[in-house]
Order: C-alpha cells, then structure tokens, then sequence
C-alpha cells in the first residue's frame, strides 16, 4: 500500500489517498498526475500497515 497526496499550487490543499500499489507504480502514476497538470506537488510514501485484526476464542 502505498499513501499518495497530491497538490495544486492554486488551492494549497493536500488530496491524500492510497493506492494498492507499490512506491515504483505510484512514482509512474505521479509523474503522469504531473504531465497532464492535475497537480504541482506529489508525495509519495509507504503506507501504514494496519494491525493484524484480534482473534478471540471462548469456549464455554
């Protein structure tokens, strides 16, 4: 999973969302998202893994 916001110099707001993807496809689609003007900015990072869910067992 990777986190991607993107950045248009004009709102000065960060658009944040995640991909299932991985950092080398995320860095292909930013550098579309810059090609055709969506966005100035991109960031790029891993996203946080989530926690593996609780598993409860109760046996009565």
């Amino acid at each position: 999973m990777v986190s991607v916001q993107l950045r248009n110099s004009g709102s000065g707001l960060w658009t944040p969302f995640t991909l299932p993807t991985s950092v080398q496809a995320a860095q292909t689609i930013a550098s579309a998202v810059k090609t055709l003007n969506i966005a100035d900015q991109v960031r790029i990072t891993p996203a946080a893994v989530a926690p593996a869910p609780v598993k409860l067992d109760i046996q009565v």
